[in-house]
């Protein structure tokens, strides 16, 4: 992405734990700012399907924590 759009939202909002919903936030965040999101297939890029969040000792209370966090920042907002 381009830093532009980093720099407006800020990057990772670090209140989020583990590996679940950050992406979600930062992309909602970034809409809700003005920018357009895409899926660009011929970027060189693999998604690990969520196999980083097998190391974390509590997945689903970190999953809990992060959707209620979510849910405070952006329920009812429309991006």
């Amino acid at each position: 992405m381009p830093r532009a759009i980093w720099d407006a939202v800020g990057g990772w909002d670090e209140r989020f734990q583990g590996s679940d919903y950050e992406d979600v936030a930062f992309s909602t965040a970034a809409r809700l700012k003005g920018f357009g999101l895409v899926e660009d297939k011929a970027l060189p890029f693999v998604h690990l399907d969520q196999r980083q969040r097998y190391g974390i000792t509590d997945f689903a209370a970190n999953n809990a924590h992060n959707q209620a966090l979510f849910l405070r920042e952006y329920a009812g907002v429309t991006a």
